[in-house]
């Protein structure tokens, strides 16, 4: 495959906006669906719980990532290096790792929103509830350790996005095999929330449009599952060339 040397590169070819237009996609319809459960939760049902509660934070969390990758495009993510003023470089640099800790955060909090909710629909199936330990688990340990080592792999922080400063940062492959395996925690569990109530379900004597609707609607954690498999993939074979620009790829699958 043809490469394109990075000194041909135009300035007008930026794709910031393609990290903008998926953030509003998705942000947008996950802001509706979240109003209209609300309403039906405190309105209808009158059964607001942890997992409202949960999904509500997860939202707002992922709110505070996009304004962070908002600021990190405003100063040059998106475009190529060679065409990003250094003090921009690094309020690019600056933002985009700081954003990457609420969109850890909205992912986690999102599984145990529907860990609870499921907890809730295994009430009389002790075996599926106590598969939603481990998974909690494996969650809460994968993001955490991605959340707390985001930015204290450098000493001082700001030589993350400060390289030539003094200090010390740890080995780029220890970070790398962090992502890694926050991404591999992230799709088993996708997958497994997904995957456990189908198999509740199948034999449950429910309307059978009903029980097509929740299997289909719990099933779409299988999408989020394949999102986790591809970032990671890309992740793990991220080049560290020109990674103002190439770095587009892997923050829409991240979303």
């Amino acid at each position: 495959m043809d490469v394109t040397p990075i000194s041909k590169l135009s300035p007008r070819d930026s794709r910031g906006n393609e990290i903008n237009a998926v953030n509003g996609v998705f942000l947008g319809l996950g802001l509706i669906l979240v109003v209209l459960r609300v309403y039906v939760r405190t309105k209808v049902s009158k059964a607001f719980g942890w997992d409202d509660t949960f999904i509500i934070l997860a939202l707002a969390t992922a709110f505070v990532a996009m304004g962070m990758e908002a600021a990190s495009i405003h100063y040059g993510i998106g475009e190529h290096s060679i065409y990003i003023e250094p003090a921009h470089a690094i309020q690019a640099a600056k933002w985009s790792r700081i954003g990457q800790m609420p969109w850890v955060l909205s992912t986690m909090l999102t599984k145990i929103s529907i860990s609870i909710f499921l907890y809730r629909i295994f009430a009389l199936n002790k075996k599926s509830k106590r598969a939603l330990y481990p998974i909690n688990i494996l969650n809460l340990i994968g993001n955490l350790a991605s959340f707390t080592t985001i930015l204290s792999q450098c000493s001082p922080p700001d030589k993350l996005w400060e390289p030539n400063i003094p200090g010390s940062c740890w080995n780029p492959k220890t970070q790398l095999d962090i992502g890694v395996f926050q991404g591999a925690v992230s799709a088993f569990c996708d997958f497994a929330l997904a995957f456990l109530p189908v198999v509740l379900l199948w034999n449950v004597q429910i309307k059978k449009h009903v029980k097509i609707g929740i299997c289909i609607l719990m099933g779409l954690g299988f999408f989020t599952g394949i999102c986790a498999i591809v970032r990671t993939v890309l992740l793990a074979h991220e080049s560290p060339v020109d990674v103002s620009y190439t770095m587009v790829t892997l923050t829409v699958w991240a979303m």
